[in-house]
Formats: C-alpha cells, structure tokens, sequence
C-alpha cells in the first residue's frame, strides 16, 4: 500500500433559487433550468436564447444549450429556430408600423415592448429596427450555435 491517502471531499454549491420570468431580461452569467418533464423548459430555453441575441447582444456562436437526448437536442433546435423566426416576423412587423403585433406568446410580446411589461410601449423606432435586425441575423447564423447532448458537449470540449 503506498502513502497516499484518498478521500472524498464535498463541496457545497451555494446556488440561488429563482422564479423564471420569461418577460424579464435574461440572467446574466451561468444559467441552469432545471424541472420536471411537461413543465416548459423547451419554452423557456426558446426564450431565453432569443432573447439573450436580440434584447443582449449575443452572437449566436456564443449560445451554448445541453440537454439530454440527441431527440431533445434537434426539438430545441428546431424550436429555437421557430422561436427566432417568429421574433424576426413580430419585430419586422413592429419596425414597420410602430404597434406591438398581438396574439403573441408573453416572452416575445415582452420582446417587442421598451419594458417587457403588458402595457409598456414599443421601443423607438431606431431601436425596433436593431432589434428585428438582430433577430434576422441570429435566424441566418443559427447553425452555429452549440445544441447538443451532455455527452456532444463534452466531446466538443476535449
């Protein structure tokens, strides 16, 4: 037996706990989302994504998102891209006629309002153009994105 000793340390992860609104602005720094099965996480990282590129500034080479499954990983693109595709449209449509389209999903009405609130006005025009501008960018540029498995993931960074 040789002199090393092993044992195991833990260490404690302090982490804050925090109610998703998709109507605010994106955390900033490291984000997990974490829930049970059929409880919006596809939605939610939809959301987030679009609008850490349009409201943030995010190129779409620095979006990292990691699921699971392979199945998983080709949903949230697709619905990314869908997602990315309908802000493009709602922001187009808002730079051209100054009014906030309706029937739209909470999180992309909140992208096309100066506040993210329901009642808030739209951004100035200049504004709603950098905004549809950078939507139509992200759409065109998306496949460079990293959407990927746990296990993608990690083959990509060794």
């Amino acid at each position: 037996m040789s002199g090393a000793i092993e044992r195991e340390v833990e260490h404690e992860v302090e982490c804050e706990v925090e109610h998703l609104d998709l109507r605010g602005r994106l955390p900033h720094g490291l984000s997990a989302v974490e829930a049970s099965a059929g409880t919006g996480k596809t939605y939610a990282l939809t959301a987030l994504a679009v609008q850490g590129v349009v409201l943030d500034g995010l190129r779409t080479d620095e979006l990292l998102v990691v699921t699971f499954t392979r199945a998983a990983a080709k949903e949230l693109r697709g619905r990314i891209r869908t997602g990315m595709r309908d802000a493009a449209v709602a922001l187009r449509t808002l730079a051209a006629t100054g009014e906030v389209p309706g029937g739209l999903d909470d999180w992309l009405d909140a992208l096309c309002r100066d506040g993210g609130g329901a009642g808030d006005p739209a951004p100035a025009p200049d504004e709603a153009r950098r905004r549809a501008s950078a939507a139509a960018r992200a759409l065109s540029t998306l496949d460079r994105a990293t959407i990927t498995t746990l296990h993608g993931f990690c083959q990509e960074a060794l």
